[in-house]
């Protein structure tokens, strides 16, 4: 009776049949590097520009704000650079393993099959998604004036 149990669950098939294929690392970075890299622009960005405009309570315009310019646009390029570069394993990850199991995705959801394909399709979507949320702040730095003035 045990031997046909084992003999059963030898025949079944993993779930995600093709995780051998991406490492856990690369599926990690493109789902975390984009909205983690939104997250660290946003702070950092807040906070200089608050600094340099609001140093106490009252308000000033013009100390070092072509410095803390420059250093906004870096924070929001290198911002940018990690969201594509997470969008781009995300996008390996999705190539490699969206063959992974066939038939239609619900009964893939309903089963559990296909989860590296899962995050690799998550991690593309996010990728894109907090990279335009990058690019729509880095159109805010140049629209608007630093400091309101």
């Amino acid at each position: 009776m045990a031997d046909h149990h084992l003999a059963a669950l030898a025949d079944l098939e993993h779930p995600a049949p093709h995780r051998e294929r991406v490492l856990l690392a690369a599926l990690i970075f493109g789902l975390l590097a984009a909205p983690l890299a939104w997250a660290l622009q946003l702070v950092i960005n807040y906070a200089a520009s608050s600094y340099v405009c609001f140093p106490g309570d009252v308000p000033h315009t013009g100390v070092g704000e072509d410095r803390v310019w420059m250093i906004l646009l870096m924070v929001e390029l290198v911002a940018l650079a990690v969201a594509i570069a997470g969008a781009a394993v995300a996008e390996r990850s999705w190539n490699t393993t969206r063959h992974e199991t066939s038939g239609h995705a619900q009964a893939m959801v309903d089963v559990g099959h296909g989860r590296t394909r899962f995050l690799a399709m998550w991690g593309l979507m996010l990728s894109i998604g907090f990279a335009l949320a990058i690019v729509f702040s880095l159109v805010g730095l140049f629209m608007v004036p630093l400091c309101g003035s």
